[in-house]
């Protein structure tokens, strides 16, 4: 198999292979192996434009040293070295038998930089990376068309690799919406929303640990959520963190501010995160993002890592992206559990009122019913016509007003479906003849004149009593 033919099947397993690492890394091993040079290195930019970060070195005899690869991946972003300004000029390849052209005296003799071949890893999108083909000076100007030609295939891997990657974040954004979703439609509870939202984040985002902090009535930002991207519990270390007597004032910036807080390494940058909360929980690397919805901060997704390790920009965009959906969710949590309040209020108001009617028409029918039979009695008992008048008209007023309790109670029966409607004919001109009545001893003073239509009931014309 030619080595065009065996690059094409690397650059090809990039598009299916979860480890770009490890791929590119066997890539560089191939070549390096393949033309007996001294050591093939690949820097990628996080993004266009990005830093430019080490991501593999692998030497033609197959030996590792980690120690001075741990040391120079510390270094970070090699574009302030001049090499890095010629390759991004848009030179083809760069052979440089003098590696102090390119790099700094003092990361040439600390990394045994020895002469090389530089040639950048270009896609339709851009340029992706450097390729750095270390060895004899003869060898690397015999072959410097074969490596460029060759390392168009590293390009190939690495656009391959990436285009996977966003696939593979879209499926995790989307599985770890699902699962939030799937939470809010089995319960308005916010406690596990929140889990759903932090062990999310965290596993969606490539963190060890995500914890969620929100505002609580009074302002306070409040520890309320922290879960492990593995899923497994530390109930020591929660109960320290819902309790915790410090507020977490790096957070409280971000919520205030709306701007993220990016912190590589606490040990070096001691005054980005509080002190307090720094050792009691082993933060190291920690990415701090507002929980912002419909234009309303309601908190801050912390997450971290236990050891030091880079956070780049695309973990930022993605814990943004979660805190986004996580805030959303948050949000929708406290809609339906105020829904629910709210509905479980009203329902207890409509139990209290049915309450007080049953309890107001029991205390008024006892009355009424004394105030009926008394005055049944008067009738009997009394001579004066105006008297005999009024006494009639106290009765069929009481009677009346039963008949309202009546109503009343009928009406709550019917509302809590106990009771069917009946409709029956109800004569019309003797329900006028009851409010004339009723109005002629109220309002002595006026003369009010009725005529009801035949059929009604009751013919005639009915006049009150009293001045014109």
């Amino acid at each position: 198999m030619s080595l065009t033919t065996e690059l094409l099947v690397f650059a090809r397993r990039a598009g299916t292979e979860r480890s770009t690492t490890k791929l590119l890394a066997e890539m560089a091993r191939f070549l390096a192996g393949s033309f007996s040079v001294d050591r093939v290195s690949v820097y990628i930019y996080e993004e266009p434009g990005g830093r430019l970060l080490p991501l593999v070195a692998e030497y033609a005899t197959g030996e590792t040293r980690p120690e001075m690869w741990a040391d120079f991946k510390s270094i970070g972003d090699l574009r302030r070295f001049p090499l890095v300004a010629r390759i991004e000029a848009g030179v083809d390849s760069i052979l440089d038998r003098d590696p102090h052209m390119g790099f700094p005296a003092e990361i040439v003799d600390r990394f045994e930089i020895g002469p090389y071949l530089a040639v950048p890893l270009r896609s339709e999108a851009g340029l992706l990376g450097v390729a750095l083909v270390e060895g004899d000076r003869e060898v690397l100007t015999s072959h410097r068309t074969e490596f460029v030609e060759l390392c168009g295939f590293v390009g190939l891997a690495i656009q391959n690799a990436r285009a996977l990657e966003r696939e593979m974040r879209r499926a995790a954004e989307a599985e770890a919406l699902l699962e939030v979703v799937s939470v809010l439609s089995e319960s308005v509870e916010l406690t596990p929303v929140l889990a759903a939202v932090a062990r999310n984040g965290a596993r969606v985002a490539g963190f060890e640990r995500a914890s969620i902090f929100l505002l609580d009535p009074a302002g306070r930002l409040v520890p309320t959520m922290s879960q492990f991207a593995d899923g497994h519990a530390d109930e020591e270390a929660w109960l320290r963190f819902r309790s915790h007597p410090v507020e977490f004032r790096a957070g409280r910036r971000v919520v205030e501010t709306g701007t993220p807080l990016v912190v590589a390494d606490t040990r070096t940058d001691p005054e980005a995160i509080d002190p307090e909360w720094v050792e009691p929980f082993g933060l190291r690397s920690v990415l701090v993002v507002p929980l912002e919805a419909w234009q309303e901060r309601m908190g801050a997704l912390v997450l971290d890592h236990r050891i030091p390790r880079t956070i780049t920009r695309g973990q930022l965009r993605l814990a943004s992206a979660v805190a986004a959906q996580g805030a959303v969710a948050i949000g929708l949590a406290r809609l339906l559990r105020t829904r629910e309040e709210t509905v479980r209020q009203l329902e207890e108001l409509d139990r209290m009122r049915m309450d007080f009617v049953a309890t107001v028409s029991h205390e008024l029918r006892t009355p009424l019913t004394t105030i009926m039979g008394f005055s049944q009695l008067l009738e009997e008992v009394v001579e004066a016509p105006e008297a005999v008048e009024f006494v009639s008209l106290i009765r069929r007023e009481s009677a009346h007003l039963a008949g309202l309790i009546a109503n009343l109670l009928e009406l709550s029966r019917l509302e809590a479906g106990m009771l069917s409607v009946a409709t029956d004919r109800v004569d019309v001109g003797e329900v006028v003849r009851e409010a004339v009545d009723l109005v002629r001893v109220v309002q002595p003073d006026c003369s009010i004149d009725l005529e009801v239509e035949e059929g009604c009931g009751w013919k005639g014309t009915r006049r009150g009593s009293g001045k014109s």
